[in-house]
């Protein structure tokens, strides 16, 4: 089998896979009340498949993984992160604005996620983001 053909099938069920976890997660777990916890179930179900994303990792084409996973961020954030109740009201945003709030909210979550599967996915990233959070709670908010 050709090495491109190979990649192509790898792809495709990568793809098929996460939508139907995401889909999955959105459907039971939608009544997630922020952002926040709605990530946290996202981040908890890569880390339980930790091995599996790390071999990946390891064997793909760092530009068809980059841009696997610039599509499964995109798809996590358009359809789960800027849905969640305590976010901002997208739809009351310019076309330009929620352009930007959906790419500012994808890369994060993109370098996150990269810079996770760089250093071997060793961190524990929930308690990370729990963490973070709670650094972020204690931040008064800017007028």
């Amino acid at each position: 089998m050709a090495v491109k053909t190979k990649e192509i099938i790898i792809q495709t069920v990568m793809e098929f896979a996460f939508k139907r976890e995401m889909d999955r997660i959105m459907e039971t777990h939608l009544e997630a009340d922020n952002v926040f916890d709605g990530l946290l179930q996202i981040v908890e179900l890569l880390q339980e498949n930790r091995r599996a994303l790390l071999h990946i990792y390891r064997s793909l084409d760092r530009a068809l993984l980059q841009h696997q996973l610039d599509v499964m961020c995109e798809y996590i954030v358009s359809n789960y992160v800027l849905k969640a109740r305590d976010y901002i009201d997208i739809t009351k945003l310019s076309e330009e604005d929620q352009r930007l709030m959906r790419s500012y909210q994808k890369c994060l979550l993109m370098g996150i996620l990269l810079d996770w599967m760089e250093n071997g996915m060793k961190e524990d990233l929930v308690a990370d983001m729990k963490h973070v959070m709670s650094v972020l709670r204690q931040v008064p908010p800017q007028v």
